[in-house]
C-alpha cells in the first residue's frame, strides 16, 4: 500500500513538473531612431487588470538589443520605448523584431509560428489602410471642391469608393476570424476589437467559443473572457432602486416607471434592427402571455426612432405591452451596453435581476409573483 501511494505521488510530481515546464525564448531586435543607451521594455499582459506589466528591460546599443528568458506558455506581450509600442506573442523560439516609432508604423516581429502569422495579418491590414489613406489624401481637395459647387455626383462617387475601401480593411479583419477561428492571431483580433468597443457581445462570445481551451487559458484569452463578461455590466446594479423616468409611449400616453410597476416588471431594452433581440422577442412575448394575469408588466425601451419598422415589429410579433422609443437617454441613464438587456424590478422598484433574456429569467419572475 505504501509503495502504491509513493508511485502515485511520483506520478503527480511528474505531472506537475511537466505542466509548469519552462520554455526558452530569445528576442533579438533592431530599432529605428532610438537614442544609444536608452531602454526598451518587455511587458506582459496581466489578464486581471487588463494592463501590461513590465517584466524585463535592456539597453539599446547602436539601434540593436536582445532579451533572453523562459516562459511556461505563449503570452501576449509588448515591446516599448517612449515612441515604440509593438505587440507580439512571447513564446518559445528565436523572435526577431524590427521596431519603428509609431508615426512610421513599419514594425515587424517574426521568427516563430504565431508571430509569423500575426505579422502577415498585420501587413495585410496595413496595406489596406495605406490604400485608404492614399485615396483620402488624393480625393480630399476634390471632395471639398465638389461640396462647394454642390456637385452631388462627385460626392456620391467619392463616398462610394471610400466606403468600398473601408469595407476592404474590415474584410481583412473579419476574414481572419472566419477562416482561422482557432488561431492566436484571431484571439489578438478579438482582444483588439473588444478593446476598441467595435464588436457586439454576441459576436465576441461566439468567436471566443471557437478557441481551443489552450488559447482560452492564455493571458490574452483570460483577458478576453473578462472583457466579454464586462459587456454585461450596467450602471444600475442588482439591489439598487431603478431610476424613475417620465416618457411618452407609442400610444402618446405620458407615463412614469414607478407609477406603472406590477408585482414584477421587466424593463426591456431592445431594438428592431438587433438580431439577438429578434431571436428573443418570441420568448419575452411568451412570458408576458403566461404571467400577465399574475401581475407581470413589461415596459420596452426601443433604442430607435419611432418609425415604421419599430411599429411593424411590435404588431407582427404581438408585443402587446407598453413601448417607448428612446434612442439614447434611458440607455445612458441605466448604463446599458448591450441589447437585449432586461432589468427585473420588484413591486417596490428594486432591481432584483439583470438578465439578457436567458431562460433563467422565468424562475426569477415566478419567485416574485408568489
Amino acid at each position: 500500500m505504501l509503495r502504491k501511494s509513493a508511485l502515485l505521488l511520483g506520478i503527480a510530481f511528474l505531472t506537475m513538473s511537466f505542466s509548469s515546464k519552462k520554455h526558452p525564448y530569445t528576442i533579438t531586435g533592431s530599432t529605428l531612431q532610438q537614442t544609444n543607451g536608452s531602454y526598451i521594455y518587455l511587458s506582459i499582459l496581466d489578464p486581471i487588470k487588463n494592463d501590461f506589466v513590465k517584466t524585463d528591460s535592456t539597453q539599446i546599443k547602436n539601434n540593436t538589443y536582445s532579451f533572453k528568458g523562459t516562459i511556461t506558455a505563449p503570452s501576449y506581450a509588448i515591446l516599448t520605448t517612449d515612441d515604440i509600442n509593438d505587440a507580439f506573442i512571447l513564446e518559445q523560439g528565436h523572435i526577431k523584431a524590427y521596431n519603428t516609432p509609431q508615426n512610421i508604423n513599419t514594425s515587424s516581429i517574426t521568427g516563430t509560428k504565431n508571430n509569423d502569422e500575426l505579422d502577415q495579418f498585420t501587413q495585410k491590414v496595413r496595406e489596406s489602410q495605406l490604400e485608404l489613406t492614399r485615396f483620402k489624401d488624393i480625393n480630399q481637395p476634390i471632395l471639398e471642391n465638389a461640396v462647394q459647387e454642390n456637385d452631388g455626383k462627385t460626392i456620391d462617387d467619392i463616398s462610394a469608393e471610400f466606403n468600398t475601401l473601408i469595407k476592404k480593411v474590415s474584410d481583412v479583419i473579419l476574414d481572419q476570424s472566419a477562416n482561422k477561428p482557432n488561431s492566436f492571431t484571431s484571439l489578438v483580433v478579438l482582444y483588439q476589437r473588444l478593446d476598441n468597443d467595435n464588436i457586439s457581445r454576441e459576436e465576441a462570445y461566439y468567436n471566443y467559443a471557437q478557441l481551443s481551451k489552450e488559447l482560452q487559458e492564455t493571458n490574452i484569452g483570460q483577458a478576453v473572457k473578462r472583457m466579454i463578461d464586462k459587456t454585461n455590466e450596467t450602471k444600475i446594479k442588482v439591489g439598487e432602486y431603478a431610476p424613475d423616468f417620465e416618457a411618452v409611449d407609442l400610444q402618446q400616453n405620458r407615463i412614469t416607471l414607478l407609477q406603472n410597476l406590477g408585482k414584477v416588471t421587466i424593463l426591456h431594452f431592445w431594438a428592431p434592427w438587433c438580431p439577438s433581440c429578434k431571436e428573443t422577442t418570441p420568448f419575452i412575448s411568451e412570458l408576458f402571455q403566461k404571467y400577465k394575469g399574475e401581475g407581470l408588466k413589461i415596459i420596452s425601451i426601443a433604442l430607435d426612432e419611432d418609425n415604421e419598422e419599430l411599429r411593424k415589429t411590435i404588431q407582427d410579433e404581438k408585443l402587446d405591452w407598453t413601448h417607448i422609443s428612446d434612442p439614447a437617454t434611458l440607455q445612458i441613464k441605466y448604463g446599458v451596453r448591450t441589447i437585449p438587456t432586461a432589468f427585473i424590478i420588484d413591486k417596490d422598484g428594486v432591481v432584483v435581476d439583470i438578465n439578457h433574456l436567458e431562460p433563467s429569467i422565468e424562475d426569477v419572475i415566478k419567485s416574485y409573483l408568489k
